[in-house]
């Protein structure tokens, strides 16, 4: 695979931007993925800078440029390099500046052989008209893949633009970011910091969103004394005069060393004691990751991005238009040097644990292998592997793998609280760690906190509500068993579930994931027990032990994780259906999906007309992106009207209502049900037909 990362700063700017090409690009290389930076040269009043981190093997492309600001001048010369490169995938940043152009036009002319996708690194409030630019002239409608670097970003490309993202969060080298002593102590000396003076750092660029004033005023002598003995800011901005004339007016200017731009940036971390963000609507914190990788704790805004890596012990969240707590919070780690060395420690774990560049490029490329859904006419499935061998085998004596459990929620805390508490004090087994992604603001913390008191091994990830699918991405990284079971928030397992779905992973090493048998809460509720025909029943099945399916109802599903690694993220493209596509793609890689009729929780089935037909109408929208994304998927609507097939396809979506009416009354476990399960599949499979016409539309229109 050949990968290009565009953009026209890479070597004039090292914002988050520019470190993340520089990183990224070396993680690719490390993958095996020839991979090249397509940037623009600097004018001569800007010497480029030098990256001592840039892997000798990346491929740099400078190209020439008569105007530096001239967006449309530099699209001959990024098209240019984009075919002669042959690229199968190019990266895009920002969309009018030359190279998102660039890439939709090359992406055109070579029919489908080379793909664009776009990454957002801020949100709407931090740049309206380049967020937005990216609706212009199609960029955004035929890119392959929207990328967001947090889930913050999701939830804002979602809500001013109305699409997804897949949210793949940033990294950092551990090996070049790590905690130094001797790197310290040089540092300090160039610098003229005594060995015991308190220090806190700040980077970003000196704008007023970054907060930099914010930080000053906090620090600011009240009553003739500070916490920090040195406050190092690097960056560089229209600010600058701004926050020198605040640092002499508030009695820090000699404190405070400015430090415009460098490359160097472990020296300044490891010269630090505690690293300070006060910014709003920021995208990640690229720089707060790389201090905690520094084993430096860290204080930054509660609010943007900050919430989703800065985990409990390794940082504090504050307020930052509140100076007193930002005070407060800077104090008490600068006068605790215990705890301060406690919290870097836990940052630096948590970075090496989930935050390696190495695995943001596996998360990248595992997304790109996932897309063999094709564009501009290219239709050709990859082949499928052959399927390895499911049969049982004998594994007494085999040691139990561990268990993840992967919730989902938003806004539903009492079933949560139900759920957690049949997982943990209903079961003969607990699962061995249970991560929480909360979507939501209600009692969601308060819940987890409760069983967090109790000694369980629950963790909560705070996510902007983006989706099932991107809160599974959310969560993924935060599992740590050999299986990883997604259910959903509002379902009652057996007590011996958890012993169940270790047991058949053992016994069917081969299988890549497999399903359990879901019961309906309501029996009683006529809706409630269609909704289980329907939805949930899986034919044939039987109880004398598994056998392979096409694919399992996700609300009662567990996957290996060896498998999930391979196979990649769930697809944040698809509006419903994420469990359809991702038991496809598991099976394409050749794993056996399995169904166990032992593995048995109950589901909160809904019990009303107007939701359950709310949800079919989703059902067919994730159907028609599934069928579109996987045209070797067996598909009962026609693809097409080429063939007398497609005709006989096409002729019973037509009247395929009539026959699910007849099929649902035959599944009717009662005789009384028969004629209300008849009129309810009629109106439900219209409703879903809805569904799949209204996304077919759509995607005609793009």
């Amino acid at each position: 695979m050949r990968i290009a990362l565009a953009h026209a700063h890479v070597f004039r700017f090292a914002r988050g931007i520019e470190r993340y090409i520089v990183a990224l690009s070396g993680a690719l290389v490390r993958a095996g993925v020839d991979t090249t930076i397509v940037t623009l040269r600097q004018p001569p009043s800007s010497p480029p800078l030098r990256y001592p981190d840039l892997d000798a093997r990346v491929r740099v492309h400078t190209l020439a440029h008569p105007r530096y600001y001239g967006s449309i001048a530099t699209i001959p010369f990024y098209a240019a390099d984009f075919a002669r490169g042959g690229y199968d995938h190019i990266l895009i940043q920002f969309g009018l500046n030359g190279e998102g152009l660039a890439a939709r036009l090359i992406a055109a002319l070579s029919r489908g052989r080379t793909r664009y996708s776009i990454v957002f690194h801020f949100p709407y409030e931090a740049s309206p008209g380049r967020f937005l630019e990216f609706k212009r002239y199609g960029l955004l409608d035929h890119a392959t893949h929207r990328i967001a670097v947090s889930a913050y970003i999701a939830a804002s490309v979602r809500r001013r633009l109305g699409v997804s993202c897949t949210v793949i969060p940033l990294g950092v080298d551990p090996e070049h970011f790590r905690p130094d002593a001797a790197l310290r102590a040089a540092t300090r000396r160039s610098l003229g910091i005594a060995p015991d003076e308190r220090v806190v750092i700040t980077v970003g660029a000196l704008e007023p969103r970054k907060g930099m004033g914010r930080l000053l005023a906090a620090l600011a002598p009240p009553t003739g004394d500070t916490p920090a003995d040195r406050i190092i800011i690097v960056g560089e901005g229209p600010e600058a005069a701004a926050l020198r004339a605040q640092a002499e007016r508030d009695g820090l200017d000699a404190r405070v060393i400015w430090i415009a731009r460098t490359s160097d940036m472990p020296a300044l971390y490891n010269a630090a004691d505690v690293f300070a963000l006060l910014s709003e609507h920021e995208a990640f914190g690229l720089a707060a990751l790389e201090a905690m990788a520094c084993a430096r704790p860290v204080v930054v805004s509660a609010g943007s991005a900050f919430p989703e890596f800065v985990a409990p012990g390794t940082g504090l969240l504050v307020e930052p238009d509140d100076p007193v707590a930002v005070r407060g919070a800077l104090a008490g780690l600068l006068g605790d040097p215990v705890r301060r060395a406690a919290m870097g420690r836990a940052g630096r774990r948590h970075v090496e644990d989930g935050y390696g560049w190495d695995r943001v490029a596996e998360r990248l490329l595992a997304l790109f292998q996932s897309d063999q859904h094709t564009h501009d006419g290219d239709t050709a499935p990859s082949p499928r592997p052959e399927s390895r061998a499911w049969a049982r085998q004998d594994t007494a004596g085999d040691p139990a793998p561990r268990l993840s459990v992967l919730l989902a929620t938003v806004n539903r805390a009492a079933l949560l609280d139900r759920t957690l508490y049949h997982l943990l004090h209903g079961s003969d087994e607990r699962p061995d760690e249970i991560v929480v992604v909360n979507g939501g603001r209600d009692g969601t913390a308060e819940v987890v906190a409760r069983y967090q008191a109790g000694g369980a091994n629950v963790r909560l990830v705070d996510v902007p509500n983006v989706g099932v699918s991107n809160a599974r991405n959310a969560g993924y990284p935060q599992c740590g068993g050999e299986i990883v079971a997604t259910l959903d928030d509002d379902v009652i397992v057996a007590a011996d579930w958890a012993r169940r779905v270790k047991a058949a992973h053992t016994a069917y090493p081969h299988a890549g994931g497999i399903g359990g048998r879901t019961l309906n809460e309501f029996p009683h509720a006529l809706v409630a027990r269609f909704e289980q025909a329907r939805a949930f029943d899986v034919r044939a099945a039987g109880t004398d032990g598994a056998r392979p399916v096409r694919t399992v109802a996700g609300v009662n599903m567990s996957y290996k994780r060896a498998v999930m690694e391979e196979v990649g993220l769930f697809d944040t493209a698809l509006t419903s259906g994420e469990d359809v596509d991702y038991n496809w793609r598991v099976a394409r890689a050749g794993y056996p999906i399995l169904y166990d009729p032992s593995i048995v929780l109950t589901h909160h089935n809904r019990s009303r007309v107007r939701p359950m037909l709310r949800q079919q109408f989703w059902y067919g929208r994730g159907y028609f992106g599934t069928r579109r994304k996987w045209p070797d998927l067996p598909s009962h609507p026609p693809r097409g009207l080429r063939s007398w097939k497609n005709w006989v396809k096409a002729l019973l979506f037509v009247v395929d209502p009539c026959y699910q009416g007849l099929l649902l009354a035959r599944r009717a476990a009662t005789p009384g049900d028969r004629v209300p399960f008849a009129a309810l599949a009629v109106v439900a499979d219209l409703i879903w037909k809805a569904g799949f016409l209204y996304e077919a539309l759509r995607a005609r229109r793009r």
